[in-house]
């Protein structure tokens, strides 16, 4: 349900688990000006408020709410910037005494988002300043890996004209750096003023109580979110990038455009396509470079279904550049001809049935796939289930989409022969 313009509400009833799960999620446009404040807002808001302001203090009371979680995050979709704040506590049927925890789980959350720790209008400096300082070193960290500022220059080359979509999910040090104890506190208050924010409840809810503690709230209406999505233009030129790698293993990382998004009638055969070529151990890519080649460490593929981008990645010794490099076209284009056998393609279904399955398992994947739905609508499926749509699939289905993808870059990280 909507509270008001651009808050809403959504419970999940369910009473196959033991633990509750509440996520608070704000949504906003992707913007480098705001991405690395909203980073420092959500390491911020899991470590301390003004009720507890120490770590510790936080960690003991949620202790006493009989082991609670209390945990937030970042994330990129399309060209949408997400927080998350995520609760798990356990079902007030399985306690020893007879208590209505959610009543201090909602306490608890009332102090996160609305008793931050603050002095003169800005978070207090020295929590703003550590957990800075621990996001420029998760920076520094990752790009000292080959792995990431491989898929890092990949995503510059494949965003060319749009460098926001390019940027981690807490944007990059220079960024980090830019941001201030003032300026992030002050991308907080517009968070809570203007974001989307979704409340997603899954397990076992008095929803009547949900609704009255949330409106007690008196959040104001925002306006609604647009261009959701990224929609990438092809091109006809390959942008080739080549650089030296900080460590010994090379990296080769190919970017695809595809036209397909997740609603088209098109989309379970390029959920297949990827399954073959490099999502499992049984594919193509693994099975050939890997197995049975023994060219590479690591290789895989990777769907980015909300931005037009289908990804190869591969970790090899730099003399097998290509080798590999005409290993993958020969499989690409294998495929492109129709080679595929039943046994492969029998065996990708199956392997992403289970992952469906045990989504239907998770709390989490159920309440991302809620959200998704609620913002984007449902993935495209041929009578409402996606897995008779997986099924439905035939290699010809598979052939279309896998000439619909074009090479539009090729990143080269060459690692020392030392």
């Amino acid at each position: 349900m909507e509270l008001v313009d651009g808050v809403h509400i959504h419970v999940m009833n369910s009473h196959k688990f033991k633990s509750n799960v509440i996520k608070i999620r704000f949504t906003s446009t992707l913007s480098r000006y705001s991405v690395s404040a909203r980073a420092i807002v959500a390491a911020i808001l899991e470590t301390a408020n003004q009720s507890y302001p120490r770590l510790k203090d936080l960690q003991r009371h949620l202790a006493s709410l009989y082991g609670a979680e209390l945990s937030t995050s970042v994330h990129i979709v399309g060209n949408l910037h997400l927080v998350d704040i995520e609760l798990i506590f356990v079902k007030d049927r399985f306690l020893s005494k007879k208590q209505f925890l959610i009543e201090g789980i909602f306490d608890l959350i009332s102090e996160v988002l609305f008793n931050p720790l603050i002095e003169d209008e800005a978070f207090t400096h020295s929590l703003f300043q550590t957990e800075r300082e621990n996001l420029i070193e998760l920076s520094e960290r990752e790009r000292e890996n080959d792995f990431s500022q491989a898929r890092n220059e990949s995503f510059k080359a494949f965003y060319r004209g749009h460098p926001d979509l390019s940027l981690a999910n807490y944007g990059n040090k220079e960024l980090l750096e830019s941001e201030t104890a003032r300026s992030t506190y002050k991308e907080f208050q517009r968070m809570m003023q203007e974001d989307r924010i979704d409340f997603l409840f899954f397990g076992e809810f008095p929803e009547k109580m949900i609704r009255d503690r949330i409106r007690s709230w008196d959040l104001q209406p925002r306006k609604e979110l647009k261009s959701l999505t990224h929609f990438q233009a092809e091109s006809s030129v390959v942008q080739e990038v080549f650089q030296k790698a900080m460590g010994q293993q090379s990296v080769l990382d190919l970017a695809y455009y595809t036209p397909v998004f997740r609603d088209e009638k098109s989309y379970p055969a390029l959920v297949l396509l990827n399954a073959l070529l490099g999502q499992f151990p049984h594919s193509f890519l693994f099975r050939k470079i890997r197995e049975e080649e023994g060219l590479a460490y690591t290789v895989g593929s990777q769907l980015h279904v909300f931005s037009h981008l289908f990804r190869i990645y591969v970790g090899f010794e730099a003399p097998q550049r290509n080798v590999i490099f005409k290993q993958i076209r020969q499989e690409m284009n294998r495929i492109r001809r129709g080679f595929i056998s039943e046994e492969h393609l029998s065996m990708s279904k199956k392997m992403l049935l289970n992952l469906i399955v045990q989504v239907e398992d998770s709390p989490m994947a159920m309440v991302e796939r809620t959200y998704q739905t609620a913002l984007f609508g449902p993935a495209y499926s041929v009578d409402g289930s996606f897995q008779k749509a997986i099924e439905a699939v035939t290699p010809k289905d598979i052939q279309r989409v896998a000439r619909s993808l074009q090479l539009q870059s090729m990143i080269f990280l060459e690692g020392s022969s030392e």
